[in-house]
């Protein structure tokens, strides 16, 4: 499923796309993650298949069932990206945003309508790029390292 507006999306679809992508890179059957979640193979088809019936109970179930953040499929569907979710399933990037978030509102309360959206916009976008940077950055630098040390193998070591 490719990316597309929010307004365009079968929400049902895009759920559906973003559960198979995790329960996949997991290799999973259906039966699998029916049985680890507690429920009867069939229900669990009618979820993935995004028939409904996915309660914030069985978010957090799936989540544990295939050790993926269960808060990446609500990104995948806020983000219309269904491969999100398994994007994010080994690192919980997800979570790790919605904890943070949790933390912010706990400590600003009300306060949280004064914040301007543009400057809320302009913090997160270069947090963003920052991210972005380091792991582009760090492909580079393993990319570099690897060169080098295939070089002095090719030179019979003498680097060493």
């Amino acid at each position: 499923m490719s990316r597309s507006s929010l307004t365009d999306v079968d929400h049902g679809q895009l759920l559906s796309a973003a559960m198979k992508s995790v329960r996949r890179k997991r290799g999973l059957r259906s039966a699998d993650v029916a049985m680890r979640m507690g429920i009867p193979r069939r229900t669990y088809e009618y979820v993935e298949a995004g028939q409904g019936g996915l309660t914030y109970e069985r978010l957090i179930s799936f989540g544990k069932a295939t050790d993926s953040d269960p808060y990446g499929l609500l990104a995948a569907l806020a983000t219309a990206t269904p491969e999100f979710a398994a994007w994010v399933s080994d690192n919980k990037l997800a979570f790790v945003i919605q904890s943070i978030l949790r933390e912010f509102a706990e400590t600003l309360g009300e306060q949280v309508a004064q914040i301007d959206a543009m400057t809320a916009v302009a913090i997160f976008s270069r947090a963003a790029t920052e991210l972005v940077d380091e792991v582009r950055g760090r492909a580079e630098r393993e990319q570099l390292w690897m060169s080098e040390q295939m070089e002095s193998d090719r030179a019979g070591g003498k680097d060493r």
